[in-house]
């Protein structure tokens, strides 16, 4: 526990053991700066919606190698690069692939920037965002970077964050991410000497970049207000829904939202309501959708009540939901009658 210090009645400044500090992380943080009711559910479920796809298995072991390798050579960014394209063919086979086409992208990446100085590889930055009461410890904001880089410039330096996945960010969408919003914010309080920041997206997988530059004149104190009220957002155990297509379609914990649990309303009464338990619905019903296509892909057919899902190997129609049709009797031709004499 922390010691405070505060005036008491009698004009006395005594010490008190506030309660222990509340840790924020980025990651969760930004969970409930998307949508409270998804931050809360992703610390309920959090042991059931681990993913064990190949990109974001991939991305972790792209992560680890180019932090071994920047270590490994004594932050020399070009021996770097080097060692993660002799590192590469040794990852897992079924990750191989995609390990090989983000990792290649990255070295390159990595030696644009060779000439500057590493100021820190894969760390967690620490920034107090509330003091301690009587109440609640200090509330502090943990935020880890990929690679921050000094320039030849005093006072500015140079953020590159790897990404693995298939989202291209525009230079706006870069900008207001809430990730760049943290990790400014944080590195803010840990360089105070620090007013510009180069920000750099680098989506290695499909080889783009996203940009944006921060200021701390213009930057610094919007994004502490947006931090801070996601912060009394989750401190205060908000649970509101806040739904569009696109969150919902990337949302991981969409088949407990309690939209789509609940009963469905009723357009003339709650349209607002209404509107909201579709788009919710219509992405529980697209990732149900991808579940079915991915169990077929190996040729396997599931059968309904009436229907069947099927593989087909024709591009247009794969896969395909199938009707089952009872089959009609075959009707007997009628032999022509006879003609008598």
């Amino acid at each position: 526990m922390n010691k405070i210090e505060r005036f008491f009645g009698d004009g006395a400044l005594k010490a008190f053991e506030a309660p222990e500090a509340i840790v924020l992380q980025r990651t969760e943080l930004g969970r409930f700066a998307n949508c409270p009711h998804q931050g809360n559910l992703c610390e309920e479920r959090k042991d059931e919606i681990e993913t064990h796809e190949t990109l974001p298995e991939a991305g972790k072991i792209i992560h680890a190698i180019a932090e071994e390798a920047i270590k490994a050579n004594e932050f020399n960014l070009q021996d770097a690069a080097d060692h993660i394209g002799e590192e590469l063919p040794k990852v897992r086979p079924d990750l191989q692939p995609e390990a090989l086409r983000a990792g290649k992208n990255l070295a390159n990446e990595i030696r644009r920037f060779g000439g500057n100085r590493v100021l820190i590889c894969e760390e967690p930055i620490t920034r107090s965002l509330l003091p301690a009461t009587e109440d609640r410890g200090e509330v502090l904001i943990v935020c880890e970077l990929d690679l921050v880089l000094a320039t030849a410039k005093e006072g500015v330096i140079i953020v590159l964050d790897y990404k693995s996945g298939y989202k291209d960010r525009s230079n706006a969408e870069a900008r207001d991410d809430f990730q760049t919003c943290v990790g400014c914010w944080c590195l803010f309080g840990k360089f105070p000497y620090v007013d510009t920041i180069h920000w750099w997206y680098l989506n290695t997988r499909i080889h783009t970049r996203s940009y944006c530059r921060i200021e701390r004149e213009i930057d610094e104190s919007n994004f502490e207000a947006r931090i801070l009220e996601t912060a009394r957002i989750k401190l205060d155990g908000c649970d509101e829904i806040w739904p569009e297509p696109k969150k919902c379609s990337l949302c991981p914990t969409v088949k407990w939202c309690e939209a789509v649990l609940s009963d469905i309303k009723e357009l003339d009464g709650e349209p607002k309501a209404f509107l909201d338990n579709y788009l919710i619905r219509q992405a529980r019903c697209d990732e149900m959708l991808k579940t079915l296509k991915d169990s077929v892909k190996n040729g396997r057919t599931i059968y309904g009540s009436g229907t069947r899902f099927e593989f087909d190997p024709k591009p247009k129609f794969l896969p395909k939901l199938v009707t089952e049709k009872p089959k009609a009797e075959k009707k007997k031709k009628k032999k022509p009658a006879e003609q008598t004499a």
